[in-house]
């Protein structure tokens, strides 16, 4: 069996996985970013409000700039990943599998709290039991259905990124103080919750 040898950070203890796991989670490209660094200023502002009156430039400047830390924040969570072989879809359904007292969940619970379909979800599935970090478990009386189980495999490869993950969301949210970090956590929930956020595709509504 050949083995990879992956160095997360510098400093961090090494990562070894078997390639057929590595070959088996097949990276998917990184999702599309937004793609503006010169965000709009007061002149902008003041230039775009004859053309276009309703223009709010508070709720702009606000909104583009959500998108652009979201965006750099989801390329690098994807990046420190791919050092571990995995994107971040298949990542949170470990972690979701391991949030379980019995690391077991039905695809379409984990479909449901990862905000997928069930195809993708059975997707995401497939390419974590090809690697061995989870297995499918039959349940019922018929068997019909099956669960996800979390391998020990599965608990290995967690035990190694969690830690780190941990220490790279620290890095990434230093820029603002722990009561920064509260104060846009209980704003931005007001945000999670709210409704009419996905139009109907072709809507501009």
């Amino acid at each position: 069996m050949h083995f990879v040898l992956c160095l997360p950070a510098s400093g961090s203890p090494f990562l070894v996985l078997p390639l057929s796991i590595l070959s088996r989670l097949a990276i998917s490209p990184l999702p599309m970013a937004f793609l503006l660094r010169d965000l709009p200023n007061e002149q902008n502002f003041d230039t775009f409000r004859g053309m276009y009156p309703t223009i709010d430039p508070v709720a702009i400047s606000a909104f583009v700039r959500l998108l652009r830390v979201g965006s750099d924040l989801l390329t690098a969570f994807d990046e420190f990943l791919a050092w571990y072989g995995l994107t971040h879809g298949r990542w949170i359904t470990l972690v979701l599998l391991r949030r379980s007292a019995s690391g077991t969940a039905l695809p379409s619970e984990l479909a449901e709290k990862q905000g997928v379909s069930k195809a993708t979800m059975s997707g995401l599935l497939t390419g974590l039991a090809d690697a061995g970090l989870v297995r499918r478990e039959s349940t019922g009386d018929d068997g019909r259905c099956s669960a996800a189980v979390l391998t020990a495999a599965g608990q290995q490869l967690l035990d190694r990124t969690v830690p780190h993950y941990y220490e790279k969301v620290a890095q990434w949210m230093e820029p603002l103080s722990s009561a920064e970090q509260q104060q846009i956590t209980e704003m931005l929930e007001r945000m999670v919750h709210r409704e009419g956020v996905s139009p109907a595709v072709g809507s501009p509504k």
